[in-house]
């Protein structure tokens, strides 16, 4: 499976999977603002109440468990949350997100869809279907949803889920296809690192090596270096004849990512 998988949006919460590229957008720690003394008497408050805060807490800490691998607290949590907010749909695809992650994929399902029944923040729940859509391998159905995503008139963030179309897209592979979503996410949302990388890529095997540059600049600006993105830096150095900036980058690319497949690509056909 491509990049596309692993980033899932519930609402402010931002995870980042490190494995794969699809989009969960959640930062759920637990810092002090989520372990005060006012906090855990919402959090422990009777969990069978209406209590939309407690519900909120309880996400956020079931999410920092499911990141940390603490899948029995993580359901815990979740399961705390739906109780005290039942019909909010962040917390229906927090709740999915642990599903599928623990192979419950008709469970899972279920939780998708029932999210999307609600006006509030549909396109959010839209794209996070067409995710795991995707990551099923149904591409068609996940286009679908995708693109149902980016009609929503309240859906504040389209241009993630044009990156996420474009990235399921490549895993048809349908690269003609995947180039017009990048594009209309960058066109959306400039700050997508990972459509800019995408398109950096894109670009150079196409051999339009300026507008490979000029993507992963773009790249530069608003993502972290990776071996992938240093790879093609050297490569698009290469190919333009800047000799020096590709030997600078190289250099970081072994300092940085001394055992990656790109680096280790990357020595080989510099040193035969």
């Amino acid at each position: 499976m491509n990049k596309i998988l692993c980033i899932i949006s519930v609402g402010l919460l931002v995870s980042a999977c490190t494995s794969s590229k699809t989009s969960m957008t959640e930062d759920a720690n637990m810092t002090d603002g989520v372990t005060s003394t006012e906090t855990m008497k919402q959090v422990n408050h009777e969990i069978t109440s209406y209590n939309p805060t407690a519900a909120s807490y309880n996400m956020q800490l079931g999410v920092a468990y499911m990141q940390q691998g603490d899948m029995q607290r993580a359901k815990r949590k979740l399961r705390m949350a739906e109780q005290q907010d039942p019909n909010s749909p962040i917390i229906l695809d927090a709740m999915a997100y642990y599903l599928e992650n623990v192979g419950e994929v008709g469970s899972a399902e279920k939780y998708y869809r029932k999210a999307m029944t609600f006006d509030k923040q549909r396109g959010e729940a839209q794209n996070n279907y067409g995710a795991f859509l995707c990551r099923r391998g149904r591409y068609t159905e996940a286009e679908k949803y995708f693109m149902a995503a980016v009609s929503d008139p309240n859906y504040l963030t389209p241009g993630q889920a044009y990156e996420n179309a474009g990235l399921c897209a490549l895993d048809v592979p349908n690269n003609q296809k995947a180039e017009q979503y990048f594009t209309k996410a960058l066109q959306n949302n400039p700050h997508l690192a990972t459509s800019s990388l995408e398109m950096a890529h894109i670009s150079y095997d196409k051999q339009d090596y300026p507008q490979a540059k000029k993507y992963l600049e773009n790249y530069a600006k608003y993502g972290q270096p990776s071996a992938e993105s240093l790879y093609y830096r050297v490569k698009t150095e290469l190919a333009l004849g800047d000799d020096n900036a590709a030997a600078s980058d190289l250099l970081l690319l072994k300092h940085r990512f001394p055992d990656s497949k790109e680096y280790l690509a990357l020595k080989e056909e510099t040193t035969t």
